[in-house]
């Protein structure tokens, strides 16, 4: 056979052409992998899935792979992941908009390059770990997203996955939503961070020094130990606050109504609005009939646009009276007799509720713009004095309005923005009405409680409720015209999207918050009371024949007590200070890091351009 040659021995030569080809193959299925996962766990963490525990790893894929790519390619990885899981998460957008799902879907994706970008960034300048820079910086972007003037979006927040988890979730009462944010992104950065390390030092053949240990130790001490931090702080808390309501004494007794009328129906496509209003008279007719142990009632509650026309404001503040008059001229010449006395038939059932009841009624409707302007998305409390029974004392116009659904900026036609309005109104799907921003806050009277209403998309804005809890609200109430996201016909079994789990979960986080209670009032469901440490007291629910509990697309009613507290939270009395904390942080990190300040030792030896896992 011959002799052996060291050729031989070494075996055939490797193309170089064939072995970059190889590196780059398997250098893209990292790439692709750590972005499909990333985006796959981050979409499982939040409703329709709700498995929470995921969102303290969901980043670290993404973190891993892009910290080891060149810039760019990490900004584009952060891009698609953020894109892809927002696409599947905002789907139920697509009932009512679906242009404005997909480009919801695709602007958030920018949240996620600066979320991921900028910590990248600082890591490779100037050592900076990811477990110090991403909560910081995490927190500081979504009060950001949550406020951004017009676009204002808070969903989808990072903390919002830790709503289940009620002992961790009363943290805020201190940080709001943010500081759970903060922590999940703590524990991402700082399992992020343990992979790098041990990678390189792997891919080095090296063994981990004495500094490496005690980074390491630091690195992941510090989430466990905030974490401990968080459930102590959330046990005592609950403690002190069930106390609270143990001794606040009884709160407001509410009659809530809910609705059943999918929106095919509430747009007058098979339902005229006579019947719209005599679906919610009669239930509250029922609700009074059945009112149990006869105990008085503070308030009944109707859900958002329950009263299909403009209601008559005549206090002189709201400028109603004559607008209203020029409107039934309008109406009655119109209509046909029939339907005219059909009208004015309801119209006294509605005003002699209150007296019937011996309580306030608080009612939602749009107000027509019958004041002069634009039209408002209202709440109005018809109470127990004036000529006609129940008088229109007090009314909350909608102030956070759904982008692109219920409010387009530039209306004005001398604006040189005016083209934009144009082209927005055109998404605006039927039956959706663009409303005017109203001001507030509002407070309403039931018995000797104030009650502060802030009407469906609302219930995401901390500040929001922070102001009516300020201003001396004791409850908290939102009416919501849900049946925008239950699919199923009337009669049939209904089914929910992910919007009315993903809008408990912000109500949940609004009670701990605020430390009050929360009632919402929700045509289609799902209509129940949070009290103030985020548990449920009560919800609307019927068993079907087969003994199977439904509480959404279920017409029915509720007596509720909500309970009180009278505590005044961190959150309440200091606002956002939390994270205008993390944001100044983040900031002053970020600026130190470009000037070339190197805060932190390096923790590699392999600079993040010279080549990605598996490469």
């Amino acid at each position: 056979e011959g002799p052996t040659t060291e050729a031989d021995s070494e075996g055939p030569a490797i193309d170089p052409e064939t072995a970059a080809l190889d590196a780059r193959e398997q250098r893209l299925r990292w790439i692709y992998a750590a972005v499909g996962l990333s985006a796959v766990l981050s979409f499982a963490s939040f409703h329709p899935l709700d498995v929470g525990a995921l969102a303290y790893v969901a980043l670290v894929p993404l973190l891993f792979v892009a910290a080891r790519e060149k810039p760019l390619v990490g900004i584009a990885m952060a891009y698609v992941a953020t894109v892809l899981y927002h696409v599947p998460g905002l789907a139920w957008i697509a009932t009512t908009a679906p242009p404005g799902w997909l480009t919801t879907a695709f602007m958030e994706g920018g949240y996620g390059v600066a979320l991921i970008g900028l910590p990248l960034w600082a890591r490779r300048k100037g050592g900076l770990p990811l477990f110090v820079s991403l909560p910081l910086l995490g927190a500081a972007l979504e009060v950001i997203r949550g406020n951004f003037p017009f676009i204002a979006f808070p969903w989808l927040f990072w903390g919002h996955t830790q709503h289940a988890f009620l002992t961790l979730a009363q943290i805020a009462d201190v940080t709001s939503v943010y500081g759970l944010t903060a922590f999940v992104l703590l524990v991402n950065g700082a399992l992020a961070d343990t992979a790098l390390l041990l990678w390189a030092r792997n891919e080095a053949r090296e063994e981990l020094s004495l500094a490496d240990r005690r980074r390491l130790g630091l690195t992941l001490g510090v989430p466990v130990m905030v974490g401990l931090a968080l459930l102590g702080y959330g046990a005592l808390r609950l403690s002190a606050v069930r106390r609270a309501m143990d001794s606040a004494g009884p709160g407001p007794r509410l009659m809530v109504i809910q609705a059943d009328v999918p929106q095919s129906l509430k747009d007058g496509i098979g339902m005229s609005a006579v019947e719209l209003a005599s679906e919610n008279l009669r239930l509250s007719a029922a609700a009074l009939k059945w009112n149990p142990g006869r105990e008085p009632i503070d308030a009944m509650l109707w859900s958002e646009t329950m009263w299909p026309w403009p209601l008559e404001d005549r206090r002189p503040e709201a400028g109603h009276g004559v607008g209203y008059d020029a409107w039934f001229e309008r109406y009655r010449r119109a209509v046909t007799r029939a339907r005219l006395i059909a009208y004015q038939k309801v119209r006294g059932e509605l005003y002699s509720l209150p007296k019937r009841m011996n309580a306030p009624l608080l009612v939602g409707a749009v107000d027509w713009g019958l004041g002069g302007g634009e039209p408002h998305n209202s709440y109005y409390q018809l109470a127990l004095n004036g000529k006609r029974y129940g008088e229109v004392v007090a009314r909350y116009d909608k102030i956070e309005l759904v982008p692109v659904s219920e409010y387009i900026p530039f209306k004005r036609k001398d604006s040189p923005l005016h083209w934009f309005h144009k082209i927005m109104k055109g998404f605006v799907p039927p039956g959706f009405e663009v409303f005017a921003r109203g001001e507030g806050p509002v407070l309403m009277e039931a018995g000797k409680f104030k009650l502060a209403p802030n009407i469906c998309f609302e219930i995401s804005f901390p500040e929001l409720l922070r102001r009516s809890t300020l201003a001396g609200a004791d409850v908290h109430v939102c009416p919501a015209n849900d049946a925008w996201f239950v699919r199923g016909r009337r009669g049939e079994v209904a089914t929910p999207t992910a919007e009315i789990p993903l809008a408990l979960a912000h109500t949940r986080l609004r009670a701990i918050e605020n430390r009050r209670s929360i009632v919402r009032c929700v045509n289609r469901g799902i209509s129940l009371c949070m009290d103030p440490t985020g548990q449920i007291v009560d919800k609307i629910e019927v068993m079907d024949q087969n003994g199977v509990p439904h509480d959404v697309g279920v017409a029915s009613y509720m007596a509720v007590r909500a309970p009180l507290t009278g505590l005044t939270s961190f959150y309440v009395r200091f606002g956002n200070v939390f994270a205008y904390a993390c944001g100044l942080a983040a900031l002053v990190l970020f600026v130190l890091t470009a000037r070339g300040k190197v805060l932190f030792a390096p923790t590699e030896g392999v600079a993040a351009s010279e080549g990605a896992p598996g490469s």
